[in-house]
């Protein structure tokens, strides 16, 4: 019975890794809330394409990112995905192995093809437990079981996926730019529906900052924000609430942005080891209504500020835009 449960969880939810983090937990309900009528499709932060590979295809599809590993990977996605899954195969989740190819992304890849860092890019993703791909999941022996059964889990859902994340990829833009970049040159286009999943603001991720390999600075932030305050395009972004409120002051209900509010999931982006896990609750900030609202996904529609939340953020020092 369990082994068809993650059966039909791999062919429910579509992805290149079996990373903890990244969006495919909510990827089909952020999928219903998408602007559909758009004809352009964006992801300036895509990550490991976990919303992309699961939402309804749009006539055009650009999906970016900095860092040039996680483009590579999906690029090799892209044109034969099953070659690397052969070879990754042949790596068991060993201490090893994992400093290895996180030596060479450390190194920036040189002189290495792109079939060999699509390799190691996979083996990172699929066995870290964060963004940052540098902290190995189970590294002492006592894991010995537990690396088994996430070895054979792992090559079961990259088997199952293969051909069609391929299929999916067909026909998608791929880029390796700057995400500021790519939403400067199309925030204003009322053709495109940019989903922006950017690196959480520092100050709603607790003690953990280092959680990702590229860095996404509390200016950076500032700046994303100030792009898309008054986009054009229609814009969704993910995110959490609280921390320096920083989407709280700057998407405002005046200026036409709206929160909603995801069911709670299942924090599974920590250590091995860790009992009480705790929940995520993922907030999006819209500048449009999603036609679906009326989805149990769904706990309400603009949601208020708290007493406590709105005295903070009345206090709140307003960054210099």
């Amino acid at each position: 019975m369990m082994k068809k449960n993650v059966q039909k969880m791999f062919k429910d939810n579509l992805r290149i890794a079996t990373w903890l983090g990244g969006k495919y937990r909510w990827a089909k309900e952020i999928n219903l809330l998408l602007d559909h009528d758009k004809l352009l499709y964006v992801e300036p932060f895509v990550g490991m394409a976990n919303v992309l590979l699961n939402a309804d295809e749009f006539p055009c599809e650009l999906v970016n990112d900095k860092d040039y590993g996680t483009i590579n990977l999906i690029k090799q996605c892209q044109e034969d995905f099953q070659s690397v899954i052969d070879i990754f195969k042949e790596y068991p989740i060993e201490k090893t192995y994992f400093e290895m190819f996180r030596g060479l992304k450390n190194l920036g890849y040189v002189g290495m093809n792109q079939f060999d860092i699509a390799l190691a890019e996979l083996y990172l993703t699929s066995y870290s437990f964060d963004a940052n791909r540098m902290n190995m999941r189970f590294v002492d022996s006592k894991h010995d079981e537990a690396r088994q059964k996430l070895y054979d889990r792992t090559c079961r859902m990259l088997d199952i996926n293969a051909a069609r994340v391929q299929e999916r990829l067909q026909g998608v833009t791929i880029t390796n730019h700057d995400a500021l970049d790519v939403i400067r040159e199309l925030k204003d286009d009322s053709d495109a529906m940019l989903y922006i999943d950017s690196p959480y603001e520092y100050s709603t991720m607790g003690p953990r900052k280092d959680l990702y390999y590229e860095r996404f600075t509390t200016e950076d932030q500032v700046a994303m924000l100030n792009l898309i305050k008054d986009s054009k395009a229609s814009v969704m972004v993910s995110g959490y609430r609280g921390g320096d409120y920083l989407y709280e002051r700057y998407l405002t209900k005046d200026a036409g942005w709206h929160c909603w509010m995801l069911d709670s999931k299942v924090n599974m982006a920590c250590r091995t080891g860790v009992e009480h896990k705790g929940s995520t609750q993922e907030y999006l900030w819209t500048n449009y209504v999603p036609d679906e609202l009326g989805l149990s996904i769904i706990h309400s529609g603009d949601i208020a500020l708290t007493q406590h939340e709105a005295d903070l953020l009345a206090g709140a020092r307003c960054l210099t835009t």
